[in-house]
């Protein structure tokens, strides 16, 4: 990749390396330098083409030769004996709804998506009105942390309501959940180090899918695992790795990145206690809030694709195979289509943010994650206007691929 790669002799080499091991808690300065000095580039520690800006990124999600079936771009990366041992891992990931092209993306989503509509999200509007409103009072004082009180608990409770997982089972797949997450949202050598723990999480969530599966195939529920079990498979021929690889993907999508939004957003208007009141004076900017709060703190900052046949993209010439991370947290932050860009505005308008993604694989769930925020942060205000964060500096989760706290503790305002 010779003349394609970034130089790394200046200030920015350690800032770079950090970010590329998953280290470095603020990344955005890095994001300017590079959509200034080097938009696309390859990247040797990812081990990938890098590219932040917009523009690009947009063109990189809407073109088909940048595939989504790269499963095995992080098996690759394994030592052989691991690659071996742990091969059930990338045969599972390739069956996720996200790593997978057409005709076989289009067939599956096109069952999914009559689920997973806006009209959904409205018929949900009163639950989970109710469950943010019952959890935001269940909040210890005057020491509390909102992402186990709320960020994690809300998202979790819905998305297991239309799955159909009973309440008893709700918790036991938090570390499972964190630990696939790892592994699939990462890119490059940094993926290696999370596989032992992931092939564990998809072994435990297979099983538990298995068992969850063979029931509803027996007797049917209002639930998506039943829709997905019975109606799907037996429209399309979904094989059983299929099941299982679609029943894990909407559960863990379906919470841990909606987890990441209500956590960063509390942790933005924290930072920002000024734009607390103006949402209490005015709920109707909540909306806008939050997709200004998708833009800033973006929850899944990296996009990975595989480049399926030799091209031109942005002036450089891509190989077929090559990988390829569209850096949507950079793109969210171009100046040169938002104004201001690194400034929290919420009332941004317009606001093309790209948190969702964009064409074949736009975000099923985006209209539950949108009401879901719109909720949480509405009953979470009254709370966070005489609240601080006990500690300044947020605790991010070491990685690069999902941008969440670890944590998000509050204490009492001081007078």
């Amino acid at each position: 990749m010779a003349g394609a790669e970034i130089d790394l002799s200046g200030p920015w080499a350690d800032v770079y390396q950090t970010y590329c091991e998953g280290r470095l808690e603020d990344p955005y300065p890095l994001f300017t330098w590079l959509l200034e000095k080097y938009p696309v580039h390859w990247s040797v520690p990812l081990e990938s083409w890098f590219v932040c800006r917009h523009a690009d990124v947009v063109k990189g999600l809407l073109d088909p030769r940048f595939s989504s079936d790269r499963a095995d771009v992080n098996m690759r990366k394994l030592p052989e004996e691991m690659r071996t041992r742990l091969h059930a891992l990338g045969e599972h990931v390739a069956n996720w709804l996200g790593f997978m092209d057409p005709p076989r993306h289009t067939e599956i989503r096109r069952l999914l998506s009559p689920v997973f509509t806006p009209k959904l999200a409205r018929t949900l509007e009163d639950r989970v009105q109710h469950l943010a409103d019952e959890l935001v009072a269940q909040l210890p004082t005057p020491r509390a942390d909102l992402v186990a009180g709320l960020a994690h608990p809300l998202p979790l409770t819905v998305i297991c309501d239309i799955l159909g997982i009973p309440p008893e089972d709700r918790h036991r797949f938090w570390q499972a959940v964190i630990n696939i997450s790892d592994y699939v949202a990462e890119a490059g050598p940094s993926a290696v180090a999370a596989a032992e723990r992931a092939h564990a999480g998809v072994a435990e969530m297979t099983d538990y899918f298995t068992t969850l599966v063979a029931r509803r195939r027996r007797q049917p529920e209002d639930d998506v695992v039943s829709h997905i079990a019975t109606t799907m498979s037996a429209a399309v021929g979904m094989t059983v790795p299929e099941v299982l690889g679609i029943c894990v993907f909407l559960f863990s999508a379906g919470h841990d990145t909606t987890t990441s939004l209500l956590s960063s957003s509390a942790l933005l208007l924290l930072q920002h206690p000024e734009e607390i009141g103006r949402l209490r004076a005015d709920p109707s900017l909540m909306a806008t809030a939050v997709e200004e709060f998708l833009r800033f703190e973006t929850p899944i900052p990296l996009i990975s694709r595989v480049v399926s046949e030799n091209m031109e993209f942005a002036g450089h010439h891509f190989r077929r195979g090559d990988p390829v991370v569209l850096c949507v947290a950079a793109a969210n932050r171009d100046p040169a289509v938002f104004a201001e860009p690194n400034c929290l505005q919420l009332d941004r308008a317009p606001n093309k943010q790209l948190a969702f993604g964009w064409g074949a694989h736009f975000c099923l769930g985006a209209p539950l994650a949108r009401m879901e925020a719109r909720f949480a942060l509405t009953a979470l205000l009254d709370r966070l206007s005489t609240s601080r964060m006990e500690n300044p500096i947020p605790s991010w989760h070491p990685r690069h691929g999902l941008r969440a706290l670890r944590d998000l503790w509050t204490l009492p305002a001081r007078d």
